[in-house]
Order: structure tokens, then sequence, then C-alpha cells
């Protein structure tokens, strides 16, 4: 294809996408086994997109799509497959028992996959929630609880006991019920990497619930925390039973 076939190309798709009011973007993969990107042709418009919401999201007192940024294809290496992600915010009740004219803010990604003969829709992922007409959960209160309790870090393999334990810059607060609330809270720690025998110095992402009798109760009994993101500083290579003595160690 010569230089001035493949502009002529690229301004075709361009106006394709501007002409269907589209501003979409297709990412890199950082996979070198990803296939190439299906083509942009089809994708979904901002008016389909709301069109799904709303005839799958009947509770909502409104739906609208993010004014920042933009529809973006992107490669799923968990998923192993190309989506089309375009951000959204959901308000509706929050639902929650003791404050009934709390309101919930929801932000996400409508993800549509590219299936052979078009894009269609997959799921959605939610990325945050905010409440109106609940205060959040006293931040000190949650972190003396997380300091004090004998959680077990195991299942997200901790290798040493968690330091400067914190809540998280975002912590996505989902109230289950006005008794119970979910949050990430962030930890700095050792983490083995038993795949790569090695052992991490990490700050890692943790996500856990709590509990409490009465809406004017302290709260208690956290659960296991699920990791939710990793930022390795540094490794270093250990023995799998150097590995196994960390692990011990980290749960005493």
């Amino acid at each position: 294809m010569t230089v001035t076939t493949r502009v002529a190309t690229l301004l075709i798709a361009l106006a394709i996408l501007t002409a269907c009011g589209q501003d979409v973007s297709v990412q890199a993969a950082n996979d070198p086994n990803a296939p190439a990107a299906p083509s942009t042709a089809g994708i979904p418009s901002d008016a389909d997109v709301l069109a799904e919401m709303k005839n799958r999201i009947r509770d909502a007192d409104s739906i609208e799509l993010s004014r920042e940024g933009k529809g973006e294809v992107v490669w799923s290496r968990r998923d192993l497959t190309w989506y089309y992600q375009r951000g959204y915010i959901v308000r509706r009740a929050a639902n929650i028992e003791g404050f009934p004219d709390a309101k919930l803010e929801v932000g996400g990604l409508s993800l549509w996959v590219f299936d052979g003969n078009g894009w269609r829709y997959q799921r959605d992922l939610v990325t945050w929630n905010t409440y109106d007409g609940i205060a959040d959960p006293d931040q000190n209160e949650l972190i003396a609880l997380l300091q004090n309790a004998q959680l077990n870090y195991m299942p997200v393999g901790l290798g040493s006991k968690p330091q400067n334990i914190r809540i998280a810059e975002t912590p996505n607060f989902e109230w289950h019920n006005g008794t119970s609330v979910s949050f990430n809270y962030v930890v700095d720690a050792a983490q083995i990497d038993w795949p790569g025998q090695k052992l991490n110095q990490a700050t890692v992402t943790l996500r856990t619930r709590v509990y409490r009798d009465t809406i004017d109760s302290p709260w208690r009994d956290p659960l296991t925390p699920e990791q939710i993101d990793a930022v390795v500083h540094s490794s270093e290579p250990k023995t799998p039973a150097e590995l196994s003595e960390y692990s011990r160690q980290a749960a005493m």
C-alpha cells in the first residue's frame, strides 16, 4: 500500500467516525499474543449505548455518558478479547434502610465485545460509587479497626505484616445496607510472587467489608480482603522454602 493510499484510507475511516458522531481511539495492546484490533466500523454510537442502558436499567433517575474522555477500543489480557468501552454515570435511589432519601451515583464503563459479526453489549464495569444523603464512615475509625483486626492476608500473598494502613484515595464505599459497607484500603508490604519465585516490595490496594449492629454502633468484623491492585517497587529472588517461611511469618 502506498503512502497516498494509506493516508486516504485513514481519512476515509476518520470521516466515517466523524459522520457517526464518534470520537474513538484504539489503544495498543500490551500483549504480544493479542490479535489485531477489530475494525471500528459499526461501533455503537453514544445514542446506541444510552438506548441499551435505558432499556436495561429501569430504576434510574438519570443515565448519561461521561463528558470526560471518549470511547476506546482496548485489549483485555484477562478476558483475551477486544472491548469497546464508553464511560457513563447513573444516578438512582440508594435504597438503604434507615436512609430513605439517600441517592447513589455510579460511574462505570459500558463494555461491548466484537464477536466477528459486529459489536454487541457484554457487561458493565463499575469504577466508582458516591452517595448523597448518607455520610461516609469515619476513616480514622476504619483504619484503627483494620490495624487491630486479625485479618487473613494469605489469599493476597503478603509476605510480611501490612504497614502504613490507610484508606484508598478513591475508597469506592459501597453500602449494602445501613449496617454494612465495603471499601478500598491501601497497605505497604512484602508480597510473594509464587510463579516468579520472588519477594516483591509493593503497595497493595485491598477491598474489605465491615459491619455494625445499628446505624449508630461502631464498625466491626472486617472480612478477609481481596486484592484490587498492586504497585511493585522492587523484587528479590527467593527459593520456595524462603517464600514459604515469609508466608508463615506473615500469618502469625
